[in-house]
């Protein structure tokens, strides 16, 4: 469990389908984030509001009809692969929620207060806004970890990536975004290799193989288009050739009635060009 939340008695109300956590220390909220948060919604964190009563403060969560992230490992919902796309979505929250002035370190990293779309597999996170010192990247590091290793536990066959991904979480210093560039380039190289595709709306779904054909393979598309351009090609051709033919026919019919000149010849040959080229322009 996150060394935050040993800061907090965690009450869940189920009838309001509320996490409330209350301050066991006075520690302070910051109240620009709260409000941040509050003017500023972003789907991916859970909605707060914080009540004071007594000197007591509690930041109250609506988790309603939602999926705790340990819930889904334990039934065996998520393998190894989904876990890694859950873990970009996590980094990408984290990053992307600087923007709004917030604190990576205040986001709570537990398996049991993440929440999860189970038909999108989208992650919500809780954020808490207050002043706490905590070694965020060390925590981080094995919770993504210890995420990784309990999705290969419900898999027989194993991706030689993940591994990879496993030995960077152990063996290098860790930042959110350098293994979100990691996982990234991980995704790349399993497209390569695998044919899985990406999800970009960065929605993260089960993995799915890339379709790229229906009645017919690429191979046979491409000898398709070569087949229709070269039967045009043939038909422009023999079109052409007809319409010289008829051209001298007309031409030598026309010097002979009218004993034309050489000049005046010329001229019709011209045109006959002229005429030649407009009708190779209407049939392409």
């Amino acid at each position: 469990m996150q060394e935050i939340i040993k800061y907090f008695d965690i009450d869940y109300k189920k009838d309001e389908g509320e996490l409330s956590l209350r301050l066991k220390e006075p520690l302070k909220i910051v109240d620009y984030q709260a409000e941040m948060i509050e003017n500023n919604p972003v789907k991916s964190i859970i909605p707060f509001r914080i009540k004071k009563k007594d000197n007591n403060i509690s930041i109250c969560y609506k988790i309603s009809s939602k999926i705790p992230l340990n819930q889904l490992i334990a039934e065996n919902r998520i393998d190894a692969l989904q876990m890694i796309k859950i873990i970009k979505k996590l980094c990408n929250i984290i990053l992307n929620t600087q923007n709004l002035l917030l604190y990576e370190k205040c986001f709570l990293l537990d398996e049991n207060y993440i929440y999860i779309n189970a038909s999108t597999l989208e992650p919500s996170m809780i954020y808490i806004p207050v002043l706490i010192e905590t070694n965020f990247e060390l925590y981080c590091r094995k919770f993504f970890e210890n995420m990784l290793k309990g999705a290969l536990n419900n898999e027989t066959n194993n991706d030689a990536s993940i591994d990879r991904i496993l030995n960077y979480l152990k063996d290098n210093e860790f930042s959110v975004a350098e293994f979100q560039q990691l996982l990234t380039a991980k995704d790349s190289e399993r497209i390569e290799n695998h044919g899985i595709v990406k999800d970009d709306n960065d929605n993260v779904g089960a993995k799915r193989k890339i379709s790229i054909s229906s009645k017919i393979s690429i191979p046979n598309a491409v000898k398709l288009e070569e087949t229709i351009e070269i039967k045009d090609n043939k038909n422009i051709v023999i079109a052409r050739i007809l319409i010289q033919v008829l051209l001298i026919i007309v031409l030598a019919a026309t010097a002979l009635n009218f004993k034309m000149d050489a000049i005046s010849i010329a001229g019709l040959i011209i045109i006959a060009i002229a005429a030649d080229f407009a009708v190779l322009r209407k049939l392409r």
